[in-house]
């Protein structure tokens, strides 16, 4: 999975691994304080604390089916870059109802 590059409360992150095995397979760090303070996620980008201001956002991409259906509804649109914009948009709507957040 892959997953922005900031935590849920907004902190900077780097990733290290994602395959460290065990609950916690995420190693990485998030920069608070002036610092960089490493930590561990588990596969869905929990830490694991009473703080979810650490957890790790997924990044949710569209399908190709949907971006292919999305194309497809969109393609008489007048320029190239609107075309795939509102693409995008539609794939977007049609893999992730609840917005992708």
């Amino acid at each position: 999975m892959k997953f922005k590059d900031k935590t849920r409360g907004g902190f900077p992150v780097r990733i290290y691994a994602t395959d460290a095995g065990g609950k916690y397979c995420i190693h990485g760090a998030y920069f608070y304080g002036g610092e960089w303070a490493m930590t561990t996620w588990a596969s869905d980008g929990d830490s694991g604390s009473e703080e979810s201001g650490i957890d790790l956002i997924p990044l949710r991409e569209p399908s190709e089916a949907a971006l292919e259906a999305a194309k497809a509804a969109f393609w008489g649109t007048p320029s190239p870059d609107a075309d795939m914009r509102n693409a995008l948009r539609a794939a977007y709507e049609i893999d992730f109802p609840e917005g992708g957040k």
